[in-house]
Order: C-alpha cells, then structure tokens, then sequence
C-alpha cells in the first residue's frame, strides 16, 4: 500500500517515505500521521491543508496535487518545488518537512512550516506607508537568499507573501515556489502571474536571471503603495504591453503619502531592460537603508550570501554597447547611405566579456521584437549548418564545385532573408569558426559597406565577438580599478572599504571581468566578515590557483612567462624575440602551450601582444625568484630592449636598476628625469630623480645635488607629504639650499611662521658675498610678509631688493624673479604699477622655464583682476592654465583657475565660468584639501544661482557650510550663510534670508571681518527696504561706513542710501 520514492534527502539526511490517505482522515507514513483540521485554500491542480504533525508537536501546512489534473511537467514541477525548498534555510521562507505519494488516493503531497499569516493587501489594509516598509525589508532579505543558491521564484505577487502581525510589527513569509526554477536549468516555458510579469520573460528571452524576479516586486510594490495598477488587468493584450513600453503615470501617486524614495525603488525596479534595475536584492537594501538613515542596517548586514557569477555590466554600457545599438538602429530602420559595414566585430581576450556584451544586444532586440539568430562557434562542431537549418536554405549539389561561389550565394541568401523583415545574427567564439561561416561574415563585412554606400543594403546587422583582432567594431578593454570599484558598488552598495576590495580586485585580475568575479567570490565571506583583505589574495596565495599548471611548464616556457612577469605589461612579439634571441617558429610553440594552461594570454593575431593572464599570478612569479635568478633576467630583459630605440629611458633605468646595474641606472633615470622636466612634466621628472637618489650613498655632493632638485621638484608639483620626507633627510646634512626649500615648502603649506625661520636659517648660513641669493632670500620673507597681512612691509623689502638687482650682472639679473614686488603693488592699490612691473618682466620669458613662465603669468592676471581690466585678465590666465595644467603644479592652478572665474564673472561669461568651476571640482577633489573644495563650491554655487539654477546653487551652499563649519572655518560659514541668503531671497523666503544675512554679520564680527560684515549688512539693508522697513534698512545704512576696493560695491552701496533716503522724504509727484 506505501510506495518509497527511494532518494535520498540530502537536506535532511534520512530516506523518504511514501504515505497514503486512510479512512480516518489521517496521513500515514513511518515517521507518524497527519491529522487534517481544515482547508487553506484549493486551486486547480490540488489543494492546501492545515494539519497537526505529532511528529514535530507543531501545525503544518500540507500541500498536495490530483494526479487526474496533472500531467507529467506538472508532477516534475511539483517534485522540484518540494527540491527547491529543502535547499532554502531562511527566517522568511517556509521550511519544508515531508514528502510523498499515495497511489490509492492519486495524491503527491509535500508539508511545510503553517505560516498563519495573511495575504499582503490584506495584511497592510489601514496600516502606515513604514508597516510596508519593513515588509520590504523582509521580502528583499528571502529574495537575496533564494537568489545566491541560483533559484527564480518567478511569481512574486501580494498572494505569496503572508504577513504576521507580531506586536505592531510583520513578520513576512514568502510562499508558492510552484514555478520556481534553478538558473542552470530554465525550462522552455515559465509560469507566474501576467500582472507582475517581466517584459524579458514574455519576449522568451532565453537569458533570464534573478531580475525578474525584482521586476514583480516593483509591481508589487506599486501595487501596493499606490493602490492600483498602471493597466486594466483583465485585459492581457493591455497588461502585455506595459510590461513591454509602459511607464509609471505620476497620476498614480496622487493622495499618496509615500516618500520619494520609495517611488525611486519601485521605478528602477520596473526597468524594462534588466541591466537598469537594481543588480539584486542587497542592493535595493542598501539604497533603503542610505535613504533611511540606516534603519534597516542589522537586515543588511545579515545578507552575506555568495555574489552572483553574472554581475551588473560596467565600463561597457556608454563606451561599447551604446554605439553598437546606434549602428544598428541605422542599419536596420535606415536606407539613406551611410559609410559603414553591416558586420560588427567585438574583439579582445578570453574573460573579457564578449559573450556578455551579446546578451546585452540580444536583449535589446528581443525587446525591439526584431527576429535574431545566436550562434555560439566550437572548434569540432562546423557553425554554417545551424545558420542554413534556421534560414531554410534548400541544398545545392554544385556548392562544392567553387568556394568564393558558394560564400556568394550563402550571403545572397542571407540578404533575401533580410529583406522579409529586420533580422539580426549574433555570433559568439568567431575565431572557433568553421571556414564556411567565417568567409561568410568576412565576405559580407566588405560587400555590405558596398551597398550601404549607395542605399541598397538590406535590414541586416551582424555582431560577432572573437579573440582575433579585427577592424570594423571595438577592441574590449580591461576593467580599471574604477570600473571595478563601480562593480563592487552595484553588488554590494555603497561600502566603507569597498576601495579597498576593489584595489585587492584589481591587483588580483588585472582588470579580466573573468578573473575579477572568481576574486570577488572568494573574498566575499571575508569582506562581509570585516576581515583585513590584503593577505588573502597575495601573491603567495596565488600560487596555489596555477601550481599544477605551472608544473607542467617546460624551461623556454617558464622563462617566457618570467619575462613578462617582470616587464608587468603587455609585450610586443619582436620584443620578446629581442629579449629571448629566440626565432618566430620556436617562440609560436613555446607560447601556444603557456596560453592553452590559461597562464598567458593575449593577441596572436595581426600585430602580435601577449601578457601574463593575470597581475596576481605576475606578482607570485616575480615573488618565487630567488634574487640571483631574478637580476640575471632582469639583465637579459634590458638587453633585448636596449636594441630598439622605442623603448623608453625610464623603463631602461628601471630593468638596470633591478639588474644590479646601479651606474646604468642613475645614468637613464637623471636622463629620463631631466628630459621630463624640460617638457614641464614635474611630477615624473620628480619619480625619475627620486629614484635616481636612492640608487647613490646619502650624503655626496652628488646625492646632495640631486637630492635638493627633487625636493624642489616635489614641492612644485604640490606633492607636499613626500617632499617632507625628503625634507627630513636633508636635515641630516644641513645647507643653506635645504634651508631655503624648506622654507619654500611650508610656505607652500601656509605655514608661514616656520617657513620665516627656515628662510631667516637660510640668510645665516648663506656664503658672505653671495649677494644673488640673498636677494632671493630676502624676497622669500617679504612674501612670507605678505601672505601674514604686512603689506607695507612686503612692498619695502620688495622694492629694496629690487634696488639692489642693479648691483648684479646681466647673467645673474635673469636669475631673479622678484614677481612678488608686482603683486604686493597690486595689494597696496597700486594696481598700474603692478601692470607695468609684470609686463616688464614678461618681455624676457624667453629666459625663464615654464614655473617661471607660469608665475609671471599668474601675477600679471591677478594685477588685471584687481584693475579691472578683465579682457587682459581672462587672456593671460588662460595661457597660465594651459602650463599649470601641462606642468602639474597643482597648487598654482587652483590659484589661477580661481582668477580666472572670477574675471569670465565679472564679464558676464557664465558659461565658461561653469566649465572652469567643473574642471576645478574634479581638481580639487583628486588634490585638494577641504578648504579648497568649500571655496569652489561657494563659486560653482554663485554661478548656478546667477544661471537661475536655484536647486543646484542650493545644494552647493549647503554642502559648503556643512564642510566649512566640520573644518572650523567661521569665515567661510559666514560667506555661505550670506550666499543662502541670496538664495532664500530669490526664491521668497524671506524670513529665512534674513536669518542667514545676520548670521553671516554675527560670523564676520567673530573674526573681525570688515569686508563680509560690510556685505552681509548691505544685503540685509537692502532686503528690508524691498519688504518696507525703511527705518531698519536706515539704521544698518548708517552703521555702514566702509570704503572698499570693490568699486561694483559702492555704487550698489550708494544706490540703496539714495533709494532709502527717497523712501524717507519723497518727492510729491503733484504740486
């Protein structure tokens, strides 16, 4: 009478039984017997029963199925689901206990966990927008889990999730996993709901994954937070599409309280494309938990489940698969001729990610419902007979009598298909092609642009992803360390040490996707964990991934890859014959088998480049060298590329520095830096210099010699916390050069009472007689002078050691700049003479290096500013950026950048003073400290607010008070309170600018501020007279009793006295 299923579970580690149904009314099996006590519900195919299970102590839910109704798929679907579940261990899925058959009764049943819940909509009915919320919460936690073990639900509705109400709070269990399916094996047809429907699954998309599953959670979500649904849901035709092109009408939000963050979730995830939504479940948590404030931080947490082995697509959207569709869009819906070809080649190495870029097209076309054919090629497997089967080509006996014929009329053939409606042929592993497919596609590549050039070609488009390197597409590039950060972001969300992991990432696999994701699964436990990852993917660890594959490397085999290892980059093939002194043929063999073990990879084809598969697996080769072995390779290396003039002098330094060459090296590196520098790039002459340094004994006139530039290399191109460094080892052999830079450098870092006694240091230890340094000297303390405030004094010792130049020969003349005397003119009003003194000195630029050029330039538009002579001001800086920006002086650009604006202000030129504040951004925020960030925003907000862009100004004032004040700057708090002022003026909050003018007035009497105080009670004057409080507006008038530089101020001054004074005794218009 019991029939044994005879499997074995492995979940639950026992055999299962079969049961049966008695008279009684119980079910029977070895373990006990179900007593029934009522039904749940019933549905087509069977029905649900809640039972008491003696066995357990506890009520269960017992779930069966009527043969009579069933077919066989059902039975294997109904056995899968009961599968599915016995993997699924999770608080917010049913736990699933038993299952049988009864052959009496015609009855497969399987018992679960009683979830004494009720249906989602009832469940909220009457309930708060964050009683939802929290059900979110739980559903997204149930849905990470099914989806880390490769499960879809596929039927993600309000009816399979039922809701406790546990003291005010739900308590969710997702149910109904009767369609549900393991990615590894997607059955030719899908169940689910249409109403909660992806688009992907109607277009029987054959590349479905976990997404769906967030597409129906969007619906259910709008569902339920709007009340309804966005199409009449007993229509299906209307239901299909607006799951194919319908959007969210902003009618259905209205009388509904529900923050703007959570009609965000729902609309990503109702993308229709399954790349714009959210990449899975811990994702959509992390963005609730950043628009919360961290409420549901504990839920996040928990979700440390394994990463997905297809991720989100990054660095490929905008720069591969964009221009791809656009070339297709013109190739299938355009007649006009165009220049280009109906074949689309997406080139590059194994784990790039070309067969992922194809799913992406293909995708596009499912949704665009243009007919499609994918062939993936094999080396055994010939491609053209799949290709002529789908295309009903009828066979012709004299194909084999002539090659270029038959590419011919199989490529006629496929243009007449073309031409009964858009068709597009996605070709995977083309360099596994059969000679029939490729002359096919090559043939076509050629003729094609042919027809297109005079309008005739047919609705075809072809794209084809191969290792060869091709022309007529795109060449896939590596993932940067960016793109990976961005990776992880989308996988993970946003993450404190996420920088950290992709830095780890990046190292590990050199930017192959393939490589990144196999790193990322294995780091993931240890990153949820907060364990240190540096270790865990070093070198020495590596090994461990290649051992077995490097055993079998052959001599000539293993040094190839020790070469490339320790050139770290790709290598050209006449290179490596260089390097090896090896023949064409011979190296072929030697790297046909390194690239079979997965251990080298590259482009055999066309120009020839090959690399280590992987940085990790370079960095353990180099690690295994014993030191002796290492430098005789490093000689052989610098040999091979000392015979090509191409190759660069730093990375001939490099490889004899390494070969134990010291000589060699000091020479290439001097060279290489001193080359560097006279094409203005500072911060590489420095790298060159420095390294050069470290090669000879600390403490010789030469290591002195070279030791002093590269500190002034260093602190020129703003790189302050290395020059420092070497700053402190100077100071072991103390000189009046060291002192002076020293000086210099914590001038650069505002640290002006130590940079005085560096300089004044200097003067001491300064040879009597040396009267051209002590002039220099001398002018390095009156810009100390000038920049504490002591501008007389400034001007006096500028103007003294300038009067002493006469004393100097011509030669010795051109060495001294004293471009400080011209601005402290500029500072003391006397900005004409400062104009004169800068142009001066600008006839002779032929003399200076680009520093000097770029100082004199700089001084001579800050003279144009403070004159008012803008033109001149925006032309001569302009050129100082251009060098500022070639020599990498940082510092200095962000000083001329910042005239700059302000003089395309001062003109009117808002366009370009947004592109400027832009470029400064990206700036400051790569070099930058704080302070200068704050500074900028206070002008890119300026500006926005001067373009009538109210909500963009706003958000940068706000961001900069917020920085201003964490960074105790009262003096840039009270110009963005003054700002918002402006801001809140503008845009009728009156009350509110008034707030911020008297808090900008109360910041600027802390500091005793007079120019910010001036202007913040002008503004506050002047709002009160528009609002008709003249005798306030009076009163604060004649507490301002200021006279400033800022001529633009005065007359606005001026104005609103005449206009309050108007106001107070008016002119009768009538006698």
């Amino acid at each position: 009478r019991v029939r044994s299923l005879g499997y074995h579970d492995k979940c639950l580690g026992r055999r299962r039984v079969g049961v049966f149904v008695g008279a009684s009314g119980h079910w029977n099996s070895e373990a006990g017997k179900f007593e029934f006590l009522k039904k749940l519900g019933e549905g087509g195919f069977g029905e649900v029963w809640l039972a008491d299970d003696p066995r357990r102590g506890e009520k269960v839910a017992v779930k069966f199925l009527h043969l009579k109704h069933c077919d066989q798929n059902n039975i294997e679907v109904f056995k899968r689901e009961f599968e599915i579940l016995a993997e699924l261990k999770q608080v917010h899925l049913a736990r699933v206990f038993d299952f049988g058959f009864s052959p009496e009764n015609e009855q497969y049943f399987l018992s679960t966990e009683f979830c004494p819940g009720k249906p989602l909509l009832e469940a909220i009915a009457g309930k708060p927008v964050a009683y939802f919320e929290e059900i979110l919460v739980q559903i997204l936690s149930a849905l990470e889990c099914i989806h880390s073990q490769g499960i879809i639900h596929f039927d993600i509705k309000p009816e399979n999730v039922l809701v406790e109400d546990l003291a005010g709070h739900p308590n969710v269990k997702l149910v109904d996993f009767g369609v549900a399916v393991r990615l590894k094996a997607l059955p030719q047809q899908f169940g689910g709901t249409l109403a909660f429907i992806a688009p992907e699954v109607l277009a029987r998309s054959a590349k479905l994954d976990h997404r769906v599953d967030l597409y129906s959670l969007g619906m259910l979500c709008l569902l339920c937070l709007s009340g309804r649904l966005p199409f009449r849901a007993n229509d299906p035709e209307d239901v299909m599409e607006w799951h194919r092109s319908g959007s969210i009408s902003p009618s259905l939000w209205k009388g509904r309280e529900v923050p703007a963050y959570l009609r965000e979730i729902t609309e990503k995830l109702l993308a229709k494309n399954p790349s714009d939504r959210f990449s899975n479940s811990r994702v959509v948590l992390n963005f609730l938990n950043l628009a919360t404030g961290g409420r549901y931080r504990h839920e996040e947490e928990e979700l440390n489940a394994q990463i997905p082995i297809e991720g989100p697509i990054v660095e490929r959207r905008e720069e591969v698969l964009r221009p791809i569709q656009e070339r297709m869009e013109k190739a299938l819906f355009s007649a006009e001729p165009a220049d280009f070809s109906s074949v689309y080649f997406i080139t590059g190495e194994a784990g790039l990610g070309k067969s992922r870029v194809l799913e992406e097209i293909r995708h596009v076309v499912q949704v665009k419902e243009i007919r499609f054919l994918q062939v993936e090629c094999d080396w055994n497997v010939p491609s053209w007979p799949k290709l002529e089967k789908w295309l009903e080509m009828p066979p012709f006996s004299g194909d084999a009598l002539d090659q270029n014929w038959q590419t011919r009329r199989r490529m006629d053939f496929l243009l007449e298909a073309a031409k009964r409606g858009p068709f597009c042929l996605l070709i995977d592993d083309f360099h596994k092609a059969d000679q029939d497919l490729r002359s096919l596609v090559l043939e076509l590549a050629a003729h094609s642009r042919k027809l297109r050039a005079v309008g005739q070609s047919a609705p075809l488009f072809v794209v084809v992803a191969t290792e060869e390197n091709v022309e007529g597409g795109v060449r896939l590039p590596h993932l940067s360390a960016k793109g990976i950060s961005n990776y992880l972001k989308l996988v993970l969300g946003e993450r404190t040490p996420i920088e950290n992991l992709a830095e780890v990432l990046h190292q590990y696999s050199g930017g192959l996707p393939l490589l990144m994701v196999e790193g990322l699964r294995f780091l993931a436990p240890h990153f949820f964990r907060g364990e240190p990852l540096e270790n865990l993917l070093r070198p020495d660890k590596i090994h461990l991934l290649y051992e077995e594959k490097l055993k079998q490397l052959k001599p000539a085999e293993e040094e190839l890859l020790l070469i490339l290892a320790l050139l770290f980059r790709p290598a050209a093939e006449a290179e490596i014959l260089n390097i090896l002194g090896m023949d064409s043929a011979a190296f072929v063999d030697v790297a046909e088998n390194c690239m079979k073990l997965g251990l080298l990879s590259g482009n055999p084809y066309g120009d020839p480049i090959y690399r280590v598969s992987s940085q990790a697996l370079a960095l353990d080769l180099i690690g295994s060298l014993p030191p002796e072995r290492r430098r005789e390779l490093h000689g052989k290396i610098v040999r091979g590329l000392a015979r090509s003039a191409a190759t660069p002098v730093k990375e001939l330094a490099y490889h004899y520095a390494k070969a134990g060459q010291n000589p060699e090296a000091i020479r290439f590196y001097r060279e290489a830096g001193e080359a560097l520098e006279r094409d203005g790039k500072v911060a590489s002459a420095c790298e060159c210099l420095q390294k050069a340094a470290e090669l000879m004994e600390a403490g010789s006139p030469e290591w002195g010699a070279l030791t002093l530039k590269t500190f002034r290399l260093l602190i020129l191109s703003g790189s302050y916390p290395e020059a420092e460094k070497v700053r402190e080892k100077l100071a072991q052999y103390p000189s009046w050069e060291s002192e002076e830079l020293s000086g210099w450098l914590y001038f650069k870092t505002r640290k002006f009472a130590q940079a005085r006694e560096h300089y004044q240091e200097a003067v001491k230890l300064l040879p009597a007689g040396d009267l051209l340094h002590h002039i220099l000297l001398e002018n390095a303390l009156g810009n100390v002078d000038l920049h504490e405030g002591k501008v007389a004094e400034a001007v006096a010792r500028f103007e003294k050691t300038f009067a002493r130049e006469a004393e100097l020969a011509e030669a010795e003349r051109l060495q001294i700049k004293n471009n400080n005397l011209g601005l402290s003119l500029s500072l003391a009003g006397r900005h004409e003479e400062a104009v004169q003194f800068f142009r001066r000195r600008l006839e002779r630029s032929g003399s200076y290096n680009i520093s000097d050029q770029l100082t004199l330039l700089n001084g001579m538009g800050y003279a144009c500013l403070k004159g008012s002579r803008y033109q001149e001001t925006i032309s001569c800086l302009k050129k100082a950026m251009v060098l500022a920006e070639q020599s990498g002086a940082m510092h200095a650009l962000y000083s001329v950048m910042g005239n700059l604006l302000t003089a395309l202000l001062k003109e009117n030129r808002y366009i370009e003073a947004l592109s400027i504040l832009q470029k400064m951004d990206q700036y400051q925020r790569k070099f930058g400290t704080r302070k200068d960030i704050a500074h900028n925003l206070l002008r890119q907000g300026s500006v926005y607010l001067t373009l009538g862009m109210g909500e963009y100004a706003q958000g940068c004032f706000r961001e900069g008070r917020k920085v201003s004040e964490e960074i105790s700057e009262p003096l840039l708090a009270g110009w963005f309170a003054l700002m918002l002022a402006y801001w809140e003026r503008g845009f009728g909050g009156f009350a509110e600018a008034e707030t911020y003018f008297r808090q900008a007035e109360g910041e600027a009497a802390g500091i005793a501020n007079d120019e910010l105080k001036a202007l913040a009670k002008y503004g506050l004057a002047d709002l009160l007279h528009e609002q008709g409080k003249g005798d306030e507006c009076r009163r604060l008038l004649g507490e301002l009793d200021v006279q400033t530089q800022d001529h633009e101020f005065d007359i606005r001054l001026r104005l609103l006295r005449a206009k309050a004074s108007t106001a107070a005794d008016p002119v009768p218009v009538f006698q």
